[in-house]
């Protein structure tokens, strides 16, 4: 970032991932000392919603509960290949066969 020329590449404004891939603690402290205009990702863990380890109809839900802020404050960019959204599909989703994941996929597909 810094050799692209992005200003304020520290510790202080770049949090990476660490230990855990719940961003909600970031996007806390983040708050505490500013305020946020614009949340950008491809999966509703990139916005400070909640859906981490929730049910597809629990994410849902959560989304559907922010839908005003999609468009203005949380701006998604689609990666419809992999993301922590497919966990939510199924139970154990990451761990079926390519077969059975080819089904759970084809089962929200033909909704």
């Amino acid at each position: 970032f810094k050799e692209l020329g992005f200003p304020s590449v520290d510790k202080d404004h770049v949090l990476l991932f660490e230990k855990d891939s719940d961003k909600q603690p970031r996007f806390d402290m983040i708050a505490k000392k500013y305020y946020v205009v614009v949340y950008m990702g491809d999966n509703a863990g990139d916005f400070p919603i909640g859906t981490k380890g929730k049910t597809l109809a629990e994410r849902n839900s959560i989304i559907d509960a922010h839908k005003e802020d999609f468009g203005t404050t949380f701006v998604v960019f689609p990666n419809p290949a992999y993301g922590s959204w497919v966990s939510a599909l199924a139970k154990g989703y990451q761990n079926l066969s390519p077969e059975e994941q080819k089904q759970v996929n084809n089962q929200y597909l033909q909704q």
